[in-house]
């Protein structure tokens, strides 16, 4: 797929009205522009907005969700109404709500989008003055370009030598550290260094100090020493000094020092007097050089183990002062769940640009493995940061995309799903707060963080049964039901007794749906007492426990649920939850091609008005 292309379009009278629709129209030239084959469905790309103007400078890479319908009859597709604030399509909703355009006022202005790479688009505004002043100047000619690279790097140095990535924990401020085109280009050239801070961290352990080591004893003293190794003190230089001795010697080359977790760590005590150093001026030099201490002069104007200068551009310390270099670049991350460890004072706040790092759709995919099914984790994220929002009245504590981490398969386990997001929840969110009773429902009782394990002998297992019921109480979307392991073991069998494939049969319900044998006995039960309402789970299961059906666990009550849970070596449930009112009764997801059939038989025999059959 081609790429390095730009596409201009001026808005139409729709595009810019809030009340004449609410989808994006985009027509046939779009397509053939993000090269979409006509076959191809819906289809999303993801847009980075790249601001032309200083108004718009604070949602730079602000990204929009262009998620588009398949081909209409005309040829074009349309924007969906994917929006989150007020119903419209992701794109429009940015032009009218973010970038607050208008028909009135801008009508007559243009929006574009650049085509960088196969997954890297950027859109514009494009205002009018702009489009017919310069834009048209490209589209019939092609003008000879010369750009002062040396004010342009100047420029940059200047803007984003030292910036903090913040925000809720999980959002990928590491990731997009990491992922920086400038940052991977130095990486290859071993020019990142990087650091964590802790509370244990301080001044020696960020810039350097001597430390004992081992080094050999000449062999002329050997005899009198008595030992071939001796314990000496050298100067050991951390990543500050690392970065800056790197960054004074590559004065050509970009050089970053990556701080993680910035406000772990007690800033005041472990830059010191370094803290002078960050005052940049308007080269990117530190405005304000500060003398070296005595042990740090003498290891910058000394030599290393192989009798090179250690630092080859004497520059940096000249006059037996330190200053930062324009190449070199300071990034750190910052949680801001993490504020209250060690707050920033604003003396060192403001020399630091500060890069808002949002909760957003990463598109991976990412589902959790409950009991018997998967469920959506970016839905989960958006329905329990609503929760902490209101509990809260802070962003602090909500959880990013990554703050749990899938397997190779897109899949978090339960076991991960409670060690790492449910322990957090009850640490950190609900033990300060009063959480609403239906979010931690259990029947006759309440989930609490013990609700989570049971213990088999003197093994510890994971109740996947309540991490289902938390996502269920939650109401996060469901995406497929994890098949149980009869089905996944199941053969088809053959009048003359040979065996076929794995069983895919799939069955109906007074002729609608098509479900697999676990769903279709949770579905039928479910109708069964959303018909029957008035009973109680005791009288539900007295009657279904007499049509015929001789399963072990065919149906159970809250109590034998539980007990037989608990004593499970796997905590597995291997039962699907029925509820009704504030009742509850358990259905066995243990079905084969054996007991299926007389669970069908013996339903369609009941006066219920629940007919199934074999579909597939």
């Amino acid at each position: 797929m081609s790429s390095n292309k730009l596409k201009v379009q001026a808005f139409r009278a729709n595009d810019l009205s809030a009340d004449t629709g609410k989808q994006f129209e985009l027509g046939k030239s779009w397509c053939d522009f993000f090269e979409i084959d006509e076959n191809v469905g819906e289809i999303t790309f993801n847009l980075f907005f790249k601001p032309l103007s200083k108004a718009h400078e604070s949602l730079a890479d602000y990204e929009i969700d262009l998620q588009l319908s398949e081909l209409t009859v005309r040829n074009d597709r349309k924007a969906y109404a994917n929006g989150t604030k007020s119903g419209h399509s992701a794109i429009k909703e940015f032009f009218l709500d973010d970038l607050h355009l208008t028909a009135e006022r801008n009508s007559n202005d243009y929006f574009a989008v650049y085509k960088a790479s196969e997954f890297n688009y950027y859109l514009y505004y494009v205002p009018k003055l702009l489009h017919d002043n310069f834009i048209k100047l490209f589209e019939s000619n092609s003008p000879t370009v010369t750009i002062n690279r040396a004010e342009e790097r100047k420029s940059e140095t200047i803007s984003n030598l030292q910036q903090i990535f913040y925000g809720a924990p999980g959002t990928g401020k590491s990731h997009k550290v990491k992922n920086d085109d400038k940052v991977k280009e130095a990486d290859k050239k071993n020019l990142v260094f990087r650091t964590t801070f802790h509370p244990d961290s301080d001044y020696s352990t960020f810039v350097g100090a001597y430390k004992p080591t081992m080094k050999p004893v000449a062999d002329k003293y050997k005899a009198v020493a008595g030992k071939d190794e001796e314990i000496t003190y050298e100067f050991i230089p951390q990543a500050f000094l690392q970065a800056y001795i790197a960054a004074w010697n590559n004065s050509e080359e970009k050089v970053f020092l990556v701080i993680e977790e910035i406000n772990r760590g007690n800033c005041a005590q472990i830059f010191g007097d370094l803290f002078q150093l960050l005052d940049r001026d308007g080269n990117g030099f530190s405005e304000y050089p500060i003398k070296a201490d005595r042990d740090l002069a003498k290891y910058l104007n000394g030599k290393d183990e192989r009798g090179n200068d250690v630092l080859v551009n004497k520059d940096g310390i000249k006059d037996g002062k330190l200053c930062l270099p324009s190449n070199l670049y300071i990034w750190a991350t910052m949680n801001t769940s993490d504020q209250s460890l060690f707050p920033i004072d604003s003396a060192f706040k403001r020399r630091w640009d500060w890069q808002y790092v949002p909760i957003h759709d990463c598109n991976k995919g990412y589902r959790i493995a409950a009991d018997t099914n998967e469920y959506d984790w970016w839905s989960f994220l958006k329905k329990i940061n609503d929760v902490i929002g209101e509990l809260t009245s802070s962003e602090d504590k909500k959880l990013g995309y990554f703050f749990c981490k899938a397997d190779d398969k897109g899949v978090i386990s339960s076991e991960k799903f409670v060690s790492k997001v449910v322990f957090y929840l009850w640490n950190e969110v609900f033990k300060d707060f009063d959480v609403d009773n239906e979010i931690l429902n259990d029947g006759d009782s309440k989930l609490t963080f013990n609700s989570f394990y049971g213990v088999n002998g003197s093994e510890v297992i994971t109740r996947k049964d309540k991490v289902e019921l938390f996502l269920t109480n939650l109401g996060v979307d469901m995406v497929k039901e994890i098949e149980s392991q009869d089905e996944d073991n199941d053969e088809t069998v053959s009048a003359d007794g040979t065996t076929g494939g794995r069983d895919k049969s799939r069955y109906s319900i007074n002729g609608e749906g098509s479900y697999k044998k676990s769903e279709l006995v949770r579905k039928t039960a479910q109708m069964y007492v959303d018909n029957n309402s008035g009973m109680s789970a005791d009288e539900v299961i007295a009657v279904w426990r007499n049509i015929g059906v001789d399963t072990p666990h065919f149906v159970e009550t809250q109590a034998e649920y539980d007990a037989r849970v608990s004593a499970s070596k796997d905590g597995n449930s291997r039962a699907n939850p029925v509820r009704w009112g504030d009742n509850v009764m358990y259905v066995t997801t243990q079905w084969g091609i054996g007991n299926i059939g007389i669970f069908v038989d013996c339903i369609n025999r009941q006066n219920w008005n629940i007919t199934i059959n074999k579909i597939s």
